[in-house]
């Protein structure tokens, strides 16, 4: 939240989107069918709205 008010500030009028990665961005152990490294949460959280577009 932090992070997302700090740009917000700076941002002004402009659009802009902060995504909080923090505990969802990468895995140290596989789990499940996801491997061990980069989760791609994000990609996965935006690709069907920007595909909308």
């Amino acid at each position: 939240m932090t992070g997302g008010l700090f740009i917000g500030f700076f941002a002004g009028h402009v659009p802009w989107l902060h995504l909080d990665t923090g505990g969802t961005a990468w895995l140290w152990n596989e789990r499940g069918t996801e491997p061990k490294g980069g989760t791609g949460a994000m990609v996965r959280t935006l690709a069907p709205w920007l595909c909308k577009s």
